[in-house]
């Protein structure tokens, strides 16, 4: 998956186009940006449960690193 946007929101876009929003678990709400802007416009691997709600799908953060190409 490719992390990219510069601006709010961030997404993580997959190979195949996908959008996935990126969230994170934590109780209350703790911002994603912080854990993910060091890999923007990078390929990634991101493991973690999908929700999809009304075509949006999310992904919540468990692990992110950046991959070789």
């Amino acid at each position: 998956m490719n992390y990219c946007g510069n601006k709010k929101p961030k997404i993580i876009l997959t190979k195949d186009e996908e959008v996935f929003h990126p969230i994170l678990a934590e109780m209350p709400d703790v911002d994603v940006r912080a854990r993910v802007l060091p890999l923007v416009e990078k390929l990634v691997k991101v493991t973690g449960p999908v929700n999809e709600r009304g075509g949006s799908k999310a992904i919540v953060v468990e692990n992110i690193k950046e991959l070789r190409e």
